[in-house]
């Protein structure tokens, strides 16, 4: 018969193995950082070792925060991401539908998101929803899937265009996917860059320019963004079911869990030994 320690060692690796278990599931829900799914950022999270916060309080000065935007931010976490930015943080705003304005507003900025997508014919990856933009960091490419043109209302000296579509791409105004002749063919504003105090922010008007999808083409030209600095990838829980939230949770601890899971089966393995030792000596 098993000794008492033994058995709570035993169930103490039973809840870890469970706890693993449920961090390790797949989770394919669009835009969420642990997410396996095209729409996802997990590969961008384990390329970057970004650090998933829910909360903007947590967050080093100097670092380079993520946030994609599906939702619009509420007053409080505005002025976080302010007082983010004026220590000498980096924002990198995700955002297609704008929620963003009201942030830009904020700081004496107009700025807005056309809800209509961009598509190309000529410059793009494998189908014209996947447009190649140029971006002025180190003149690199990088692939978006349907960005929307931004609009601006800025002093040159506090924003600058860091990212622009080809002269071939168009606004599909009726969402067909197909272009026709009343449809504007230019090359449209798909990223900005606003110096404020000691910091700055960048909008790309993108959601999927970090997914699964797309992080491997994209990768050069987030590594130029982020530096030797610390990333972090913004997630907000109030909009996810229980189950993803634990999993995210989870997902944070994992590397703690397995070593407490490596230990655990270390212990009752010298421990089972020392018993069979004992029992043959007797």
């Amino acid at each position: 018969m098993l000794e008492k320690p033994i058995v709570i060692l035993i169930l103490v690796l039973m809840l870890t193995i469970s706890f693993l278990f449920i961090a390790l599931m797949p989770c394919y829900i669009d835009y969420v950082a642990i997410s396996d799914s095209d729409k996802g950022y997990k590969i961008f999270v384990e390329m970057f070792r970004a650090r998933i916060v829910s909360s903007i309080d947590s967050i080093d000065r100097d670092s380079v925060l993520v946030i994609p935007l599906v939702h619009s931010l509420s007053n409080d976490s505005i002025y976080k991401l302010i007082e983010f930015v004026k220590r000498g943080g980096k924002l990198v705003i995700l955002d297609e539908e704008g929620f963003s304005r009201n942030f830009f507003k904020a700081i004496g900025i107009s700025i807005d998101i056309v809800n209509s997508s961009i598509l190309d014919e000529v410059l793009k990856l494998d189908h014209r929803f996947y447009p190649i933009v140029i971006t002025s960091i180190d003149n690199m490419s990088v692939v978006m899937e349907k960005p929307h043109p931004i609009t601006m209302k800025c002093r040159l000296y506090l924003c600058k265009v860091i990212a622009t579509s080809s002269r071939f791409s168009y606004l599909d105004l009726d969402d067909d996917g197909i272009y026709d002749f009343s449809e504007p063919m230019k090359s449209f504003v798909v990223g900005i860059e606003v110096k404020y105090f000691n910091g700055s922010i960048l909008l790309l008007s993108d959601l999927d320019v970090l997914t699964n999808r797309l992080i491997q083409r994209n990768s050069l030209f987030i590594e130029r963004i982020c530096g030797n600095s610390s990333v972090y990838i913004y997630q907000d829980m109030n909009y996810l079911d229980v189950l993803t939230r634990l999993k995210i949770e989870l997902y944070r601890l994992s590397k703690d869990i397995k070593y407490l899971f490596e230990l655990m089966l270390l212990i009752i393995a010298s421990v089972i030994v020392y018993n069979v030792y004992k029992e043959s000596i007797k």
